[in-house]
């Protein structure tokens, strides 16, 4: 666990009164290895379009989360540092959920609009300085199936052509994300449950085990946006402010995580079911 050097320990005689000894287990070099390893997999994984490789890092990442989970809950118990531990392990946490929910797409149909807005206008400036007089004429456009189809290309055909490529690309970020859930329920909905529960316990460690571990006059500093004291009164604040609020956000996701789960256990049993079927038949 993490905590600050006793006065009762050899180590005392060598360290400085306020020196932290950190928790191998919570943020040790394996660990700290285990999410850079699992955020490369899934960053590589979204940025080729792999969606179902997504399953094994999701399911590694699971693993190690709800182990820094356990070590978390039972070193609170132990006296240990709970507020510096609780936030480096959930900034970690919270690094690897965008790895492994891939939030790449919803951001695809809004690059996809701009670059074909600005492709417009380039071609838009190209055909002018090819023809400064008009006297070329712009080309015909094709004739489609009915008078209004016709009216509404011809009145403005560049909305038309972005209309149409964005809802191609609406139509593939939903194919995506329905591949997301059909391939992993049971893996997505367990990463849905892990990071609810640990919003869950963010008043707990807050409220009830804000001062585990403290020592008095031994300032811990912390950057975020800045370096200041974790006992901060504001950042204190801040932290449990967010921390009740983060209560209703996380039931959400533990509802939609068991949700997953039952539904991703009963169609495995339901095909396991029918392969047993065809095999006796």
């Amino acid at each position: 666990m993490t905590e600050f050097v006793s006065a009762n320990t050899t180590a005392s005689t060598s360290a400085e009164r306020c020196q932290l000894i950190g928790d191998p287990d919570l943020y040790g070099l394996g660990v700290r290895l285990s999410f850079y390893i699992s955020w490369a997999a899934g960053l590589l994984a979204s940025a080729l379009g792999t969606i179902e490789a997504l399953k094994s890092p999701r399911l590694n990442s699971n693993v190690l989360l709800l182990t820094l989970l356990i070590v978390l809950i039972h070193g609170m118990h132990r006296g240990s540092f709970a507020v510096l531990e609780w936030y480096i392990v959930t900034n970690l946490a919270f690094m690897s959920l965008f790895t492994h929910i891939s939030l790449v797409p919803f951001f695809f149909v809004p690059i996809v609009k701009a670059l074909v807005r600005v492709s417009m206008s380039v071609f838009e400036d190209n055909k002018e300085e090819n023809n400064p007089t008009g006297t070329g004429g712009p080309a015909p456009l094709p004739q489609l199936s009915s008078p209004n189809q016709n009216a509404a290309i011809s009145s403005n055909p560049e909305e038309i052509i972005e209309d149409g490529v964005e809802k191609g690309a609406k139509k593939r970020v939903g194919k995506l994300h329905r591949i997301i859930y059909y391939n992993d329920p049971v893996g997505l909905g367990f990463t849905f449950l892990i990071y609810g529960i640990i919003g869950c316990c963010m008043p707990w460690v807050y409220f009830v085990r804000s001062r585990s571990g403290y020592m008095d006059n031994c300032a811990v500093p912390v950057v975020y946006f800045g370096t200041f004291d974790i006992y901060n009164r504001h950042w204190q604040t801040f932290l449990k402010v967010s921390a009740v609020i983060g209560v209703p956000a996380s039931c959400l996701p533990i509802l939609l995580g068991s949700y997953m789960v039952t539904r991703g256990v009963m169609k495995q049993r339901i095909i396991d079911t029918a392969v047993g079927t065809e095999s006796h038949a």
